[in-house]
């Protein structure tokens, strides 16, 4: 299983979701298809969930 970068300690974890929030956005963009909306709405469901997560994990 593919660990996120934040697991692997590469990059600071504000740094991680600030890109995620950038290609989730450049996907949404007028003249992109309804497959790249529906990417768009996975990422953000994976960010939430995986923030969720270390803020668990942290505070547990």
């Amino acid at each position: 299983m593919m660990q996120s970068p934040w697991q692997q300690n590469q990059w600071p974890l504000e740094r991680w979701i600030r890109q995620e929030l950038s290609t989730m956005l450049r996907s949404l963009r007028p003249g992109n298809g309804p497959a790249n909306h529906f990417l768009a709405a996975y990422r953000l469901h994976a960010l939430f969930f995986q923030t969720a997560r270390l803020h668990a994990e942290t505070w547990s």
